[in-house]
């Protein structure tokens, strides 16, 4: 579970991580919640996290500024790629993902 104390640790564990912040009745990110999820199990590399934009994420919220949900917060360690708000069907944000996974891979070569 992401807090506002552990998120930079958190996903410097992981290769890549996916972000869903949503809120209290947003119909947008009750329908992302199954897509964002679907993508956790379509890449290995890639954890998957959902979160409310409670007060409890107020840091994580203000790190990266959200201000609206559904936002998808996608990281390479704990860099941030890309910050996409609204909804996104899961076609796209599958190619999406996908083109950049091989980008940051080739441009983090050692």
């Amino acid at each position: 579970m992401l807090t506002n104390d552990n998120f930079r640790n958190e996903f410097t564990k992981n290769e890549f991580s996916l972000v869903l912040i949503s809120g209290d009745g947003c119909a947008n990110c009750t329908t992302m919640s199954p897509i964002v999820q679907s993508m956790g199990r379509k890449f290995d590399n890639l954890k998957v996290y959902l979160m409310d934009a409670n007060e409890n994420n107020k840091d994580i919220n203000t790190y990266y500024d959200v201000h609206q949900v559904p936002t998808i917060l996608f990281l390479y360690k704990d860099e941030l790629i890309s910050k996409v708000q609204g909804y996104q069907p899961e076609e796209i944000l599958q190619i999406y993902l996908e083109s950049k996974m091989e980008e940051y891979k080739a441009n983090h070569m050692h």
